[in-house]
């Protein structure tokens, strides 16, 4: 079913139409930037294995924390050198950093270690991810290229959570950074398609003029909200796989469980695309989260797969639903388009903050602190975006 959804949605975008990006180069971006991102789709399955390592709950949501920290400053980083640097030469560099890094945590259990080559696959990772935003906004329909972007993402992660719990009994956590390395081999292949650069001014037009007061206000209150929105998924999704473990599922079931929940992450893409804003922002926004936080009263305990099933399709339907809108209130306040840019980072540093700040609070084999911190991360997104969300 999945892979069928994915072909009607191929068969549907236009030709890619750009003076600076050919269909294959964009093709060629998307599955780059999938691959960059792959940890992160995978992070429920690898923070799983990464716990038959013997890490306790808190080093596994630091461990979890660091490949995200590494996206948000590759993301940051990327304003100083998207127009000096060779995209091609970029990407190559890229994926040498997940290649590198990942095989040097073949066999490691040294916590500290460890931290440091994850944050550097995230450095990686960012990277590749920021790579593919920049080619994709480089063609005439970049909404329709995201919404593919999310697609594909969606997939790829389905079929692997259906592949990870038999990799992982063959070859342990090894598995996830033989899968990663490998994958980012194959990425380099990909750069060849790349546009060499692009036309990141438009990241900073209207420098000199700026915004007035109340406008960059209204943009950092909804980077703040951003932040907190996926603090808030960050740490559900972290721990989402213990949260089922402890609920008397085993891995198998969860990795398959976890495929099929992909589809609500793209019925939620597609959902956002479908109603764009004709019943504005304010309404979609606040449902989204309402229903989040009735599943999160609900997510704990012993549960049977459905029950799992069903919550977690939620969030991932209400995650890749609610995305857009956030965006697209930001660009409305964002008139000159100078802040768009930190999108990623704040972002980033949200997912990055949700497992570590989770991971603090679990005491004696109860996850139900990751369900407050998430709810209380949640509310805080109502709080900073709703006033803004009514342009």
């Amino acid at each position: 079913m999945s892979n069928s959804i994915g072909a009607i949605a191929v068969a549907q975008l236009p030709a890619v139409e750009s003076s600076q990006v050919s269909g294959g180069g964009v093709w060629a971006a998307i599955l780059f930037g999938t691959i960059g991102l792959f940890v992160f789709l995978m992070m429920p399955m690898f923070v799983g294995a990464l716990a038959s390592n013997g890490f306790d709950d808190g080093q596994l949501g630091n461990l979890a924390s660091m490949d995200l920290a590494g996206m948000a400053v590759a993301s940051v980083a990327a304003l100083f050198w998207i127009k000096r640097l060779n995209w091609r030469l970029a990407g190559l560099m890229s994926m040498a950093a997940l290649i590198i890094g990942n095989l040097l945590c073949l066999n490691v259990t040294d916590y500290g270690s460890l931290m440091l080559l994850r944050f550097v696959t995230g450095l990686g990772g960012g990277c590749a991810a920021v790579l593919t935003y920049s080619v994709i906004a480089n063609t005439t329909r970049p909404d329709r290229y995201m919404g593919l972007f999310v697609a594909i993402q969606v997939l790829a992660q389905a079929i692997a959570f259906f592949a990870a719990p038999s990799m992982q009994a063959h070859w342990g956590v090894n598995s996830f950074y033989y899968l990663f390395s490998s994958l980012a081999l194959l990425a380099m292949g990909l750069v060849k398609w790349f546009p060499s650069t692009g036309h990141a001014e438009d990241l900073h037009r209207g420098e000199a003029a700026g915004l007035p007061v109340s406008a960059k206000l209204a943009v950092f209150s909804i980077l703040i909200a951003m932040a907190l929105f996926f603090i808030g998924q960050g740490a559900i999704w972290a721990y989402g796989e213990r949260i089922a473990a402890t609920g008397g599922l085993d891995a198998q079931t969860i990795g398959n469980l976890l495929a099929l929940t992909s589809l609500a992450s793209l019925l939620g893409a597609v959902l956002s695309v479908w109603m764009d804003v004709r019943f504005g922002r304010f309404w979609p926004i606040l449902i989204a989260i309402a229903v989040q936080l009735v599943a999160l009263g609900l997510f704990h305990g012993e549960m049977s797969a459905i029950v799992f099933a069903v919550i977690f399709s939620i969030f991932a339907f209400s995650w890749n639903f609610g995305i857009a809108y956030q965006v697209g209130a930001l660009i409305s306040c964002d008139t000159e388009g100078r802040y768009t840019a930190l999108i990623p980072a704040f972002q980033g540093a949200g997912l990055a903050l949700g497992p570590a700040l989770a991971g603090a609070f679990i005491t004696g084999g109860s996850y139900f602190s990751v369900n407050l911190i998430s709810a209380a991360a949640l509310g805080g997104y109502l709080l900073f975006i709703l006033p803004f969300s009514r342009r």
